[in-house]
């Protein structure tokens, strides 16, 4: 092994500690239920492989992604926008925003 996939193999692990344990608090489960859903996702399988550079994003933003991404989570987004009870401009203009991010990395996700 070079020491470059040491370093790689080392970088990889303790971002997934740190997702599952983020995983865990942001969803106030287990950390052995956030092992779960975060081992049996597809963006666990993407970090391993090492595709498109995912592993080199944030913990936060790749939980973000595997929230919005997997089943049972992807009811969140359809929540927010439902509970949206102000109909001020801006506060419109910002969820858009944040919609259009959420669907830009999702579709990037899925690439």
């Amino acid at each position: 092994m070079t020491e470059d996939s040491v370093l790689e193999k080392a970088y990889r692990e303790s971002l997934e500690e740190s997702i599952i344990a983020y995983l865990a608090k942001v969803k106030e489960i287990s950390l052995e239920d956030a092992m779960d859903k975060y081992y049996s996702s597809n963006l666990s399988e993407k970090i391993h492989e090492g595709l498109y550079g995912i592993q080199y994003l944030d913990y936060r933003n790749l939980v973000e992604i595997l929230i919005e991404t997997e089943p049972g989570y992807s009811h969140r987004l359809h929540h927010e926008l439902k509970t949206l009870k102000s109909y001020d401009f801006e506060v419109f203009k910002f969820v858009l925003r944040d919609v259009e991010k959420r669907i830009i990395m999702m579709a990037w996700f899925y690439m």
